[in-house]
């Protein structure tokens, strides 16, 4: 069986490492596994960029068209710092790059310009059966890759939140969001896609959604090389990393994970301050070079910045006493299920994708959606139970739903079954 994977990335970010690990899953399989890339940055020969070569009409064509989107973007001034992805540009990609002999394509996250509205429509329409995982809701919004508080494409986008940056339905109802919804809906309609879930929590949205409530949509979770991804102990991990071994270590991290409202770090901030034992903790933060010393005079913190090897995030997660994810909005949470896989307990809101990651009083704690006085308590009742047992639990769930052999045997099953039904 041959599989096309089509992602913007193939190492950056998070659905960049989701995919690739299911790439390497599926070759260890021995299926035939490649990817179709805007940006590579390793040396996988499996991985090939799919970028267009352009006339210089064409250039000339897609500078205009930028030129216009970015006209367009100027006339929201107040548009919050949300990601928000309209797609309409000239497509970037090269669908001549699609190898013939290929089974199932299969599409992950091609935002960035890679991949626009109409070359999704002209993917679904080559004959091949295609398959999409949602890494984000964009897929299913006017333009939002997390909605928020918005449920707007549960019936049509506009007067987007993010957009005019305010929570209300009472201005711009025919703005950008509703007209890159309207041009989804045109050439996206009744597409053969099937659609894969990594958390029950997006399976329903998709399902909620106008644009694919009819499609079929399989509930896959992300997957973990748990021989990379494995418990420490903590006093070593600790010592490597030149970590206080006398401390309650409290972990916090993702890509940009100061800076994105979205990642919860102005929650967890009421949150620590509320922590009795305060004087006993120290904060740990990964995926920001942001050191935010104003808001965390009480607490001694460790910065390290972005970390792009696993074998020392394992460390890191292995040398924390909990790991705190307190996200608006996740499709999986795979920083939760990382820590879990290193024995970590985590903390998160009982919300979104997390609730498939994190059992409550189990493996950690699930607080009330979006409140800081449960996460504190959720932190504080972690670190007052014994380790050996939620280390030994979070591992176990780890191994359960994330081993990434059998996720990728499940992606394999729905293969079969796509291919079947062509």
């Amino acid at each position: 069986m041959n599989i096309t994977h089509i992602n913007a990335t193939d190492l950056s970010g998070g659905a960049a490492r989701a995919a690739y690990r299911l790439h390497c899953s599926l070759g260890e399989l021995g299926l035939r596994s490649r990817m179709l890339v805007h940006y590579k940055s390793s040396v996988d020969p499996t991985i090939t960029p799919a970028l267009k070569t352009r006339s210089p009409i064409e250039k000339l064509s897609y500078r205009w068209h930028k030129a216009q989107h970015e006209h367009e973007m100027a006339r929201y001034p107040n548009k919050l710092g949300s990601l928000f992805s309209a797609q309409m540009l000239p497509s970037l990609f090269d669908l001549a790059a699609i190898p013939p002999d290929t089974d199932v394509i299969h599409l992950h996250w091609v935002c960035g310009e890679f991949v626009n509205i109409n070359a999704v429509a002209q993917i679904a329409k080559l004959g091949k059966p295609v398959v999409w995982t949602l890494h984000d809701m964009w897929p299913l919004t006017g333009g939002c890759h997390y909605a928020e508080a918005c449920n707007a494409y549960t019936q049509q986008c506009g007067s987007c939140p993010n957009l005019h940056g305010v929570y209300q339905t009472a201005v711009g109802k025919n703005d950008l969001s509703q007209r890159v919804f309207k041009h989804k809906q045109q050439h996206w309609q009744g597409l053969p896609i099937t659609f894969i879930a990594p958390s029950t929590w997006v399976g329903e949205c998709a399902q909620n959604s106008i644009l694919f409530r009819h499609a079929p949509v399989k509930v896959i979770h992300h997957g973990l090389d748990l021989a990379r991804f494995h418990p420490h102990p903590p006093q070593l991990a600790r010592q490597t990393l030149g970590l206080p071994l006398d401390k309650k270590l409290i972990l916090f991290g993702a890509m940009n994970s100061t800076a994105d409202q979205r990642k919860g770090f102005h929650l967890l901030l009421p949150a620590l301050q509320q922590l009795e034992n305060g004087a006993d903790c120290e904060l740990i933060i990964f995926g920001s070079d942001q050191a935010p010393t104003a808001q965390l005079t009480y607490y001694k913190t460790h910065i390290l910045g972005a970390i792009h090897n696993d074998a020392t995030l394992s460390q890191i997660y292995a040398a924390a006493d909990v790991m705190v994810v307190p996200s608006l909005q996740e499709t999986f949470g795979q920083t939760a299920a990382e820590a879990l896989a290193c024995g970590t307990p985590v903390v998160a809101f009982d919300a979104t994708g997390l609730k498939d990651v994190v059992d409550h009083r189990v493996n950690g704690y699930l607080a009330r959606p979006f409140d800081p006085d449960d996460l504190a308590t959720g932190i504080a009742w972690v670190m007052a139970q014994p380790p050996s047992p939620l280390r030994t639990q979070a591992r176990a769930k780890a191994k359960r739903a994330f081993d990434q052999t059998q996720c990728a045997q499940h992606h394999v099953t729905l293969y079969r079954t796509v291919i079947s039904s062509q």
